[in-house]
């Protein structure tokens, strides 16, 4: 097995994140250009049970036991999925800059939901941090234009995402394998997006 040094280990975690903002941003512009051929709620479905398959498939072979921690995937689940509905709906009604700059409204929202949810007064440094990631969120993105329900819509996701945030560094401080947390959680999302899709009656093609 191969042991990293704690400097090795925090290159490869920043690393990591820069590769995962990325991909992030990617998706706003992917997303917003598919929702022309398929219904929103929908197409968190098929991203999610995709996603969540593939895993399972992999832990599977791996022989990881999979129902481990299922009660914090539940809720993280859920809290997930109250997530990505709103934006990818939004995402029909504003642009694809707007989406990506009032998702990335969450840094503000985290400390606010850890002051007055979780009754947790964020450091200086996070403070600090929060702010100067909405400051650098605003150069790349340009701010927003034309205010609409989409903008709204979008605005749920911030708050969802700080959420979701805050508890998924609380459950993994548990000890749970973040692999199989993630595969829990995208089939509770695919799973409730089918679920609203058969209720509402929503195309599945």
């Amino acid at each position: 097995m191969t042991h990293f040094s704690p400097r090795a280990k925090t290159l490869l975690a920043d690393t990591g994140l820069v590769y995962a903002a990325a991909i992030w941003g990617a998706t706003f512009f992917m997303v917003k250009g598919a929702l022309d051929s398929v219904d929103p709620v929908v197409m968190v479905g098929y991203r999610f049970v995709g996603a969540g398959l593939l895993l399972l498939a992999y832990l599977l072979y791996k022989r990881h036991n999979v129902l481990t921690g299922i009660g914090p995937a539940l809720t993280l689940g859920v809290v997930l999925w109250v997530l990505y509905v709103p934006q990818t709906i939004g995402l029909e009604y504003t642009t694809a800059s707007n989406s990506g700059f009032i998702t990335g409204l969450f840094v503000l929202f985290v400390p606010l939901l850890m002051l007055t949810v979780f009754r947790q007064r964020p450091t200086l440094l996070e403070t600090v941090a929060s702010v100067v990631s909405l400051i650098g969120l605003w150069i790349l993105t340009g701010g927003m234009s034309d205010v609409n329900v989409g903008d709204f819509l979008t605005l749920i996701t911030a708050v969802a995402y700080a959420l979701h945030l805050l508890l998924a560094d609380r459950y993994m401080k548990r000890g749970l394998n973040p692999l199989v947390l993630s595969c829990q959680q995208f089939l509770v999302v695919g799973t409730l997006s089918f679920l609203t899709a058969l209720v509402f009656d929503l195309p599945l093609a």
